[in-house]
């Protein structure tokens, strides 16, 4: 019992590791059994850069916080909480660094499909994936949230 309260850190640290580990493979699970929705790629930006802005925005400054003292360590976590809860009600999730480690790339694009007579077009849509876009690619999407897809190409 000793040892758990001497490392405390570590073990909290690493039962977060788990958890997000256990997620990522929920998510892969929930996706590969999604009827996907199927677009051709019109216009399409790649907003990568959004990773730097979160890192410098937020995570950099908060390094800055002396955690050896409990009032500080305290201010540290309610300040990431915050945080998190600000980047999810605006639906900001996506500019999540962890993504850009575990190898998504994220974009910013306009996309149409032809259904019969009729065309329906996405604009302006947030895409998440794991491959290279570019313009008149097929894609297939899945909802995430309101203008945010998990996509992947055909």
């Amino acid at each position: 019992m000793r040892l758990l309260k001497r490392n405390i850190i570590p073990v909290v640290s690493f039962t977060f590791l788990l958890v997000g580990i256990l997620y990522y493979l929920f998510f892969d699970y929930k996706f590969k059994g999604t009827t996907p929705l199927q677009i051709k790629v019109e216009k399409i930006k790649n907003v990568n850069y959004e990773h730097i802005i979160f890192l410098t925005t937020y995570i950099i400054p908060l390094l800055s916080f002396d955690i050896s003292k409990p009032r500080y360590l305290v201010l540290l976590f309610l300040l990431l909480i915050i945080i998190g809860a600000i980047y999810i009600k605006t639906d900001l999730f996506y500019t999540n660094p962890t993504l850009a480690l575990l190898g998504y790339h994220i974009y910013k694009m306009t996309g149409s499909r032809n259904i019969e007579i009729k065309k329906d077009s996405y604009e302006n849509i947030i895409v998440i994936t794991k491959t290279k876009i570019s313009s008149n690619d097929e894609i297939q999407l899945s909802f995430l949230s309101d203008n945010i897809y998990f996509g992947r190409k055909i």
